[in-house]
């Protein structure tokens, strides 16, 4: 769809320079090799046209996975810290206009929170679910 790839972009670098887990966002959902805790993987994106007369719209579902395992040294994973990254880029993203290049719109709201269960008992994993709607003029 027209401008979902600048809609990652736009939001790797929102995440980035507000510091959201020190900086740590990887554009892939798998954790990278030697990772470090915490960090921010974008997802998965779900397009839909949404054009409207004279603009080309699109409506975009995106997933953020948030990871950590701060709990790691005491044997037990726990979801507090995931939910406190996941309160943070609600306050950044929820409600808030976002610059997409290309784009002369783009609004942003907080769909929802949801903790993934991991296999392995020191990793805490959250799903925090964007809806991402913007716009450009038609050509």
């Amino acid at each position: 769809m027209i401008g979902s790839w600048d809609l990652q972009v736009a939001i790797y670098d929102a995440l980035k320079l507000a510091g959201i887990t020190a900086g740590r966002v990887h554009d892939e959902q798998a954790a990278p090799v030697n990772v470090a805790f915490p960090f921010v993987a974008i997802g998965a994106t779900e397009a839909t046209n949404i054009d409207a007369v004279g603009y080309d719209g699109t409506e975009e579902i995106l997933t953020l996975h948030i990871w950590d395992r701060s709990n790691a040294e005491g044997g037990q994973r726990g979801l507090k810290q995931i939910k406190q990254i996941g309160d943070q880029i609600h306050a950044l993203l929820n409600g808030k206009p976002i610059h997409i290049e290309g784009r002369e719109s783009a609004f942003c709201i907080v769909r929802g929170f949801t903790p993934v269960p991991e296999g392995d008992p020191l990793t805490s994993h959250g799903a925090l679910t964007l809806r991402v709607q913007h716009f450009a003029k038609q050509n």
